[in-house]
């Protein structure tokens, strides 16, 4: 393999190209149409469909694009789209793990990181880039002729940025003025991507850490202290039992596997069930359903639902972790209904959007009657009276901060 064939450069490195073939037209009107795209609000898989078409049609000879670009995102790594002429869909690829190193060496885009608008041109004649990079010797059985990858990054930093490759059956390649146009389009698509990803984190961060409503209300602006409404909402309150204990006795890592496992059977049935997880406080959640648009009975059985999903969980968890030797997960839910105030409260320069009010509070309180009435899920008289179930009577109890004893209900066992 010759050494001009895997160096970074802004200039050609491959054996010559057809300099006789016709070159595109004008692709100033493509990189104007990226500038604009990047204004407004579009999918990836979209950007790329439209395209690779306009870019056909000003006389590029694509058979295959490619992007490739990390993303933030508590479960997906990186991501791919391939668009491929005479298919009607362009294809995703999601990686949730780090790339294999040997995997990873054996792609161009490997030469692209960390350089700055570089680019890598490959001949699927050649045997020794076939030999090296899978995806161009896949290209040479497909009757590709030529590939052009280029990485632009976002920053200095060189962390993030767009990888792209583009490729052509076209006898004898991409002309040089065909690698001039991909080059030159290679700034303002990049920009365009830029636009979409740091949108796409802004709100998958902003759901991960804030929760799907909480996250929509503060992007549209609610985001100062003390910004917030009054709504009427199901409240699900769950807390870990004997947690001290565990965390003193079980090493680190094996109590947050333990407290992963508990907030998947609690959080993630709310989640399931339509709710909204408005905070993890220590080993509790707090979860709400609000009754708009729906109404109250829709939101409290959403909640029932939730709570029974999560006792599902709970014994699937334990079956397994028994079977293991591992001490099992044991906890409480309360549920209550009414108005509650969801809004930022905190300081300036560390606030939560949550609910506050006596409503947050006293199905705090109810789960911790789980304690001493040996029930796993107890539900406020109001509550009750939403859900149309045999629920089990348990009387008028004192519940910490209230000034009159309440009538709770505990969950029936399901069937």
């Amino acid at each position: 393999m010759t050494r001009d064939l895997l160096k970074l450069s802004t200039t050609v490195d491959t054996p010559a190209r057809n300099a006789a073939s016709a070159g595109p037209g004008d692709v100033q009107p493509l990189i104007d149409w990226l500038i604009d795209r990047a204004t407004y609000p579009f999918e990836m898989p979209t950007l790329l469909e439209e395209l690779c078409p306009r870019l056909v049609a000003a006389g590029l000879p694509l058979m295959r694009a490619n992007l490739g670009f990390r993303v933030l995102h508590p479960l997906i790594r990186a991501l791919t789209l391939t668009w491929r002429r005479g298919e009607d869909r362009v294809e995703h690829s999601l990686y949730s793990e780090p790339p294999r190193q040997m995997d990873w060496q054996r792609t161009p885009y490997a030469n692209l990181v960390g350089a700055r608008h570089t680019s890598l041109r490959l001949s699927p004649a050649d045997a020794d880039a076939c030999a090296r990079y899978p995806v161009i010797a896949a290209l040479a059985q497909q009757g590709g002729t030529d590939y052009l990858a280029c990485g632009v990054p976002f920053d200095l930093e060189q962390e993030r940025g767009v990888l792209m490759s583009f490729a052509t059956d076209h006898p004898g390649g991409f002309t040089d003025a065909h690698v001039t146009s991909l080059k030159r389009l290679a700034a303002p698509l990049t920009l365009a991507c830029k636009v979409h990803l740091e949108q796409q984190v802004a709100q998958n961060l902003a759901r991960t850490y804030l929760g799907r409503d909480a996250a929509r209300r503060v992007l549209s602006g609610q985001s100062q202290r003390g910004d917030g409404e009054t709504i009427h909402a199901a409240v699900l309150y769950s807390d870990l039992r004997e947690s001290t204990p565990l965390a003193e006795t079980l090493p680190p890592a094996d109590f947050l596997a333990l407290l992963d496992q508990y907030f998947e059977c609690t959080a993630g049935a709310v989640l399931a069930d339509g709710g909204e997880v408005l905070a993890f406080i220590g080993d509790a959640v707090l979860a709400i359903f609000p009754t708009a648009p729906s109404g109250e009975q829709a939101a409290c059985a959403a909640a029932v639902a939730a709570a029974r999903r999560a006792l599902a969980r709970r014994h699937e968890t334990n079956a397994t972790r028994s079977a293991a030797g591992q001490p099992v997960i044991e906890f409480g839910i309360g549920l209550h209904v009414g108005d509650v105030v969801f809004g930022n409260i905190g300081v300036p320069e560390r606030l939560q959007f949550t609910v506050i009010g006596p409503a947050a509070n006293e199905v705090a309180r109810l789960e911790s009657l789980t304690k001493t009435l040996g029930h796993r899920v107890l539900a406020s008289d109001r509550f009750a009276s939403a859900v149309a179930i045999e629920w089990q009577h348990l009387g008028l109890h004192e519940l910490r901060g209230a000034r009159t004893p309440r009538t709770v209900f505990a969950l029936p066992a399901p069937g």
